[in-house]
């Protein structure tokens, strides 16, 4: 009997060895967040001084759409990226960027993106694709001060969505019969 618990207990020991433990389980859950900056003037500044702060950012391989930065103006900020890291993100993308004015979560209208999409805040995006969308043009001042007074992610985008919120069309009235 003895044996037999002992030979137990010593399978246990060495297959546990080599079974991930809860925290290596809970590591490979964890989400990656990614700043994408598109190809265009300057990414290599932003994605150097992102790399410093400590976040992970890539340069979006160039396409025939991202054509200078007047048409590329807006940033896509995924629903599951920290606060601090859109605020730090948004921050030094506008000290580089000074003409981004269109900030939207992506899946806010409904949207229905790749899962990936989420964990991810894109800068220089299409501008087209954000006028076809009526996001609001954004001063950058008045981001900034946004980005200096919330204090979580939920009140962030409870912003963003209502400030990009589609006007109402206007009640048209009919003439009063004569």
């Amino acid at each position: 009997m003895n044996r037999i618990r002992l030979l137990t207990i010593l399978l246990l020991l060495i297959t546990s060895l080599f079974l991930p433990t809860s925290s290596v389980l809970a590591k490979k859950k964890q989400a990656t967040y990614v700043v994408e900056v598109a190809e265009i003037e300057k990414s290599a500044n932003l994605l150097k001084v992102l790399k410093k702060k400590g976040i992970p950012a890539v340069l979006f391989p160039k396409n025939a759409q991202v054509v200078n930065e007047q048409t590329n103006q807006a940033v896509w900020i995924g629903k599951n990226v920290p606060l601090n890291m859109v605020k730090t993100t948004l921050l030094e993308a506008m000290k580089i960027y000074p003409y981004l004015c269109y900030f939207h979560v992506v899946g806010d209208r409904g949207e229905a993106p790749p899962e990936k999409v989420h964990n991810t805040i894109h800068i220089g995006g299409s501008s087209e694709a954000a006028q076809a969308m009526q996001l609001k043009a954004f001063d950058q001042t008045e981001m900034i001060k946004t980005l200096a007074t919330v204090t979580t992610i939920e009140e962030l985008h409870r912003y963003l969505h209502e400030m990009n919120r589609i006007p109402e069309p206007a009640a048209t009235t009919k003439p009063a019969p004569q």
